[in-house]
């Protein structure tokens, strides 16, 4: 799957505009999730939670809290974030690909990906008769909007821009795999994987862990065809939208 990889380089740059291509670019998507990591990571700040609540991003700044810290983790890693925030921007401006269209045609694709994601998801799961209920939907997968912020982020930088790339790169490079059973091989390895860390500290149910598993598969999907930032900004207004439905 070497379109996969590929995304895992720096493009040239475009002559002409392209909102589909350039929105696809990592260095556009990794520019444009940085805010909502950043906002994440004030937000423990700001209600004083002294430690990440969040099992993925505890895993990543795992080391960092070693070093430095907790408290100061937060810091310094707000302070990384932001160095590579001007340096993205720097690049994007220096390119002529700086537009605020971009960003704005993001949010709506993870506006309009989200409303549809649980129930496609749902759908997934029904159709191999697990006889799902998306009543569980209404219940709170996080502690607030900034934990359903970095839920997001954190999720899609290890099991898609990651697993999914190194996956694929295994199946493909290594074992020679055909790139269609290598993606699919590796979409299905990721979002098992992405549906397994959630059950961590929580009673195991099947229904709730394939309806995750099936979300997995979409975000990958998603990852493939429209890129990082979009994936990002999906799972996150779709945390944002089953944080806000509960009762």
């Amino acid at each position: 799957m070497r379109q996969v990889s590929a995304r895992l380089r720096w493009v040239s740059p475009r002559e002409e505009p392209d909102y589909y291509e350039e929105s696809r670019d990592l260095s556009f998507g990794l520019l444009a999730v940085i805010p909502l990591l950043v906002m994440y990571e004030f937000g423990l700040i700001f209600y004083g939670t002294g430690s990440e609540t969040n099992l993925v991003g505890d895993i990543l700044k795992a080391p960092l809290q070693k070093v430095v810290g907790v408290s100061n983790a937060v810091w310094v890693l707000n302070g990384i974030l932001l160095v590579t925030f001007s340096l993205l921007a720097r690049k994007m401006i220096d390119t002529g690909r700086m537009r605020i269209t971009l960003f704005l045609g993001v949010w709506v694709e993870g506006v309009l990906y989200a409303m549809v994601l649980g129930q496609l998801s749902v759908f997934l799961v029904q159709w191999v008769a697990l006889s799902t209920t998306p009543g569980f939907l209404q219940h709170p997968i996080a502690r607030g909007l900034f934990l359903s912020i970095g839920a997001g982020v954190y999720e899609e930088l290890v099991f898609r821009l990651a697993l999914l790339g190194a996956f694929a790169y295994l199946f493909e490079e290594w074992y020679e795999f055909e790139t269609a059973h290598s993606a699919t091989l590796s979409i299905v390895l990721a979002s098992a994987l992405f549906s397994l860390i959630h059950v961590v500290g929580e009673p195991f149910e099947r229904d709730v862990f394939f309806f995750r598993m099936a979300a997995g598969i979409l975000l990958s999907v998603l990852y493939l065809l429209r890129g990082f930032a979009v994936a990002v900004y999906t799972h996150v207004c779709y945390d944002v939208l089953v944080f806000l439905q509960k009762p």
